[in-house]
């Protein structure tokens, strides 16, 4: 059974949606250090945890749908 084109552009939106977030992210470091009174170097490390987050999602989510469509 092949998949719909809905199916395949949803896909496409999801994979895509990481890069957005961490575009939208990195010009917006100074609004969020000015705004949060946070150095420099936490802000970074919460793209940091952000990314690590987004990779941890993805094994766990692949385990997850791997074990129920084999």
């Amino acid at each position: 059974m092949q998949p719909g084109k809905g199916f395949l552009v949803w896909l496409a939106g999801l994979s895509v949606l990481g890069f957005l977030a961490t575009d939208m992210y990195l010009p917006a470091f100074a609004a969020i250090q000015a705004d949060l009174q946070t150095p420099a170097a936490a802000v970074s490390a919460s793209l940091s945890l952000f990314l690590a987050g987004f990779a941890v999602a993805q094994l766990l989510w692949g385990t997850a749908i791997g074990s129920l469509w084999p």
